[in-house]
């Protein structure tokens, strides 16, 4: 996942940028918990500041729920570079709806993307870049929602608040076969 990050983030701006003394804010789910905010840290010399906490969503229907946008205030106001990377929770396990276009509630998933990018816009003007969730085993629910229409809907709202999306569920070949 790390060089294909690398190699898409933001075009060429990781390589295009000297990233050694600079921070690199990290929001996401367990995905982000693992190896690769570290390797990024080994391969730009960037100082990563690791939010991602596992079992956190976008939405958050059930009180308390652990949301990105409740991560937002952790994160460094000098960050060079924040690294968005959330939605397979709410596939997987969410209880929030999907929600219709025009939420702006955090107790859908529409809704809360949109509170999350607006809140990502007003504190940062660094570069933030949202990250689709990767396949996973179980890709269609009982209830026929597939994760591929949460990776639709990433794409259609984060380039709303002019946020540069890669595409992991296209791109990226880590998969549950491999």
């Amino acid at each position: 996942i790390t060089q294909c990050f690398m190699d898409a983030l933001c075009g060429n701006y990781l390589k295009e940028v000297s990233w050694e003394g600079k921070k690199i804010s990290v929001v996401g789910d367990s995905i982000s918990t693992g190896s690769y905010p570290g390797l990024l840290g080994q391969m730009t010399g960037a100082t990563i500041q690791n939010l991602a906490k596992s079992g956190a969503r976008v939405a958050g229907a059930t009180s308390g729920a652990n949301t990105l946008v409740s991560h937002v205030s952790g994160v460094a106001e000098d960050a060079d570079l924040v690294v968005v990377f959330g939605g397979t929770n709410d596939h997987g396990h969410g209880d929030a709806p999907i929600g219709q276009a025009t939420d702006r509630t955090p107790d859908t998933f529409i809704g809360a993307c949109h509170s999350l990018y607006a809140a990502l816009k007003e504190k940062f003007s660094c570069p933030i870049v949202v990250l689709t969730p990767l396949h996973r085993e179980v890709e269609t629910r009982e209830d026929g929602i597939e994760l591929k229409d949460y990776v639709n809907l990433i794409k259609a709202i984060a380039p709303q608040y002019s946020l540069p999306v890669l595409d992991l569920y296209e791109t990226s070949a880590i998969c549950p076969e491999t």
